[in-house]
């Protein structure tokens, strides 16, 4: 018999294909109950409404990619290996689960709009991505890699924004690979840098 957090996860998957198939409110949670394998009362004891439901589903893309990030970034002994490492899994996770990252978009634009407990839980949510982040830069910093007067929050900032252009780019040809986005991060487009930084 499955224990509480592996059927809260089984009704999450199903939720999950639902939300990034189709439409918020062409949902319903009925259908949900029936492709998680559960009864609607089982669904309303794991979640009081839909909102919530789908709130948790975009919530939990964070705590994915911070795994990922921890096991291909944080998880190798070399620097510049440990930054290609999380450059591919960050980008791997944009193009091949783009649909739960645009709910993720979604979910912090309805939120920020707001104040209180929800806003909160999700800024802290996506803190821990970046803070994992930050993990794998200050590293590079420590190594004398990456510079040391910019905070390491905002070279992942950057590392961050990098890597969602890379995965949205329409053109295959065109879309970057982890490797040469986190060497574009660590020595820039230019051959030749000046004195000025430019």
């Amino acid at each position: 018999m499955p224990d509480r957090k592996s059927k809260r996860e089984q009704i999450m998957k199903a939720a999950e294909a639902f939300f990034v198939a189709r439409r918020y409110h062409e949902i319903t949670m009925e259908e949900i109950a029936h492709r998680a394998g559960v009864g609607k009362g089982t669904l309303y004891r794991y979640f009081a409404d839909k909102e919530s439901l789908f709130h948790e589903v975009a919530a939990s893309g964070y705590d994915t990619l911070c795994a990922l990030v921890t096991s291909q970034g944080l998880g190798k002994a070399d620097f510049r290996e440990a930054l290609v490492g999380t450059c591919e899994a960050i980008g791997g996770f944009l193009r091949h689960r783009r649909r739960l990252w645009h709910m993720m978009q979604m979910e912090e634009r309805r939120l920020l709009c707001r104040h209180g407990r929800g806003r909160d839980a999700w800024l802290a949510q996506r803190g821990k991505l970046q803070e994992a982040v930050s993990g794998v830069l200050r590293r590079g910093v420590a190594d004398g890699c990456l510079r040391r007067d910019i905070p390491a929050g905002s070279l992942a900032t950057v590392l961050m924004g990098m890597l969602r252009g890379s995965a949205h780019e329409e053109d295959p040809e065109s879309r970057l690979k982890g490797r040469q986005v986190a060497a574009l991060f660590l020595h820039g487009a230019s051959a030749a840098v000046g004195k000025d930084g430019l």
